[in-house]
């Protein structure tokens, strides 16, 4: 087990350098960021549009008068998620509801090759000659997990600065909250992201094979979807929680993304111990 922990720490910390110097990485990378960065602008400014609705939030009996209007049209349900929504700052589920619609394209991007690099190069001989496949495949999906969890925080925390400086009514507490709330299933998806894509990576022998295959993956998980929603990663009960991770849905969001990056990453390691290289 010592032998075990000093060569995934070994292996964890060269793949983390080698992803932060290798050029399609970095220049992936650094697209996101400047999307993020614009779109944090964004964010921030949009804050101020969503103030109405947390004063309607505050407005008591008027607030219960507009639930009976619209009851009659069947849209009580609507305007009770309008008003949780609104007791959450509106810059941070803006940028949620952006990080699931980018994190599936730049971990596929920076991380579809992490092991078929290795074994298009050659590399992955030597490197066994060294460590354990369970070392290894192990490492891998620690750094990308650990990149990718990194990137979030600092995005996140650069978010809570920008709305600290131009929002006269920040409040720090609702910030923090709702980060705190946004990580609890922002990690799990990362997971399930890093897993399923090393798990394609792994049995694939071309860096683009290993692109095109993650493509027809995700094809498959919206197939999936409209056919038979439990039975695709992108069910609601799994990302109901990163989009809007009000308290109830948390814990549910979380097991169900932990519970597929899990069986994504035992069936990968499984295929990985057994090919040959």
């Amino acid at each position: 087990m010592r032998v075990l922990l000093r060569h995934l720490w070994v292996l964890t910390t060269e793949e983390l350098y080698d992803l932060l110097g290798r050029k399609r990485a970095v220049l992936s990378l650094a697209l996101y960021i400047g999307v993020l960065g614009f779109s944090m602008h964004w964010f921030s400014r949009l804050q101020q549009r969503f103030e109405p609705v947390t004063d309607l939030v505050k407005a008591g009996p008027k607030l219960d008068v507009l639930r009976q209007q619209l009851s009659g049209y069947g849209l009580e349900g609507t305007l009770d998620f309008v008003v949780e929504l609104s007791r959450y700052p509106a810059s941070l589920w803006m940028f949620q509801i952006f990080s699931l619609l980018a994190l599936p394209a730049i971990v596929g991007l920076v991380s579809c090759d992490m092991v078929a690099m290795d074994i298009d190069r050659g590399t992955l001989r030597f490197v066994l000659q060294r460590s354990s496949r369970l070392a290894y495949y192990l490492a891998k999906c620690l750094a990308h997990t650990a990149l990718f969890v990194g990137l979030q925080f600092i995005s996140v925390a650069g978010l809570i600065v920008m709305c600290a400086v131009t929002n006269a009514q920040f409040n720090v507490g609702d910030y923090l909250r709702l980060g705190a709330l946004y990580f609890g299933v922002a990690v799990p998806f990362i997971f399930f992201l890093v897993a399923s894509t090393e798990w394609v990576s792994s049995w694939s022998r071309r860096p683009m094979s290993a692109i095109v295959r993650l493509n027809v993956l995700w094809m498959v998980f919206f197939v999936v979807l409209g056919w038979e929603p439990l039975l695709s990663p992108l069910t609601s009960y799994s990302l109901i929680g990163l989009v809007l991770p009000f308290d109830r849905y948390l814990l549910e969001s979380a097991a169900s993304l932990l519970a597929w990056g899990a069986g994504f990453a035992l069936i990968g390691l499984g295929g990985f111990l057994r090919r040959s290289v």
